[in-house]
């Protein structure tokens, strides 16, 4: 017996989650047949539970208990903006996002807070290949906050192969650093040397 596989039937399911996304994406343009109203600042996005749900366990349980959100249908968001917020719905909509590299630290918190796996990857993976010498000790500082661990790894390693030039940095301040962060790396650096 033989087997055959057929690159054209993966291009094809390809295309039809391609598909999918772009139509989702629609639903998120379209307030219709929403049930959720999010206030954020002056602005609202009317969005569907059934999507957000079946995304986040977080609006899974938002929604499916009886949390005032659940009951009045409005959740108000006071910590994010509406473009950044806008974006993170896009990517539950669409699993896609317009301008990560203006928004990655933002959704990086948004996605930990809601339990979006993928995109704490992506805005991971994003953020490890942006590394500089300017921004290391934040993107640490940022990484700690969330336990993204694979950033964490990544910007130690940077900061200990890079330290004597993180030091010249003007404003360059260690103390930005949580202490037990700190800790971790002067042991790291005292091993190195």
């Amino acid at each position: 017996m033989k087997v055959v596989c057929s690159i054209k039937n993966v291009d094809t399911l390809n295309g039809h989650q391609a598909f999918l996304c772009t139509e989702y994406e629609v639903l998120l343009e379209r307030a219709k047949f929403s049930e959720v109203t999010f206030i954020i600042g002056k602005q609202e996005l009317r969005l569907h539970k059934s999507i957000l749900s079946s995304r986040s366990p977080v609006f899974a349980a938002m929604f499916d208990n009886n949390f005032e959100e659940s009951v009045s249908n409005k959740v108000v968001i006071e910590d994010q903006s509406f473009e950044v917020m806008k974006e993170f719905f896009r990517y539950i909509y669409a699993a896609k996002i317009n301008n990560i590299e203006d928004h990655a630290i933002e959704l990086l918190g948004l996605s930990n807070k809601y339990v979006v796996v993928k995109l704490i990857n992506l805005c991971e993976e994003y953020l490890m290949s942006n590394i500089k010498k300017e921004n290391a000790l934040d993107y640490l500082n940022i990484a700690s906050l969330y336990t993204a661990e694979n950033l964490i790894s990544k910007c130690i390693a940077f900061i200990i192969s890079n330290v004597k030039e993180i030091a010249k940095v003007p404003g360059f301040d260690i103390n930005v650093l949580p202490r037990d962060v700190r800790n971790d790396l002067f042991k790291l650096l005292a091993e190195k040397s």
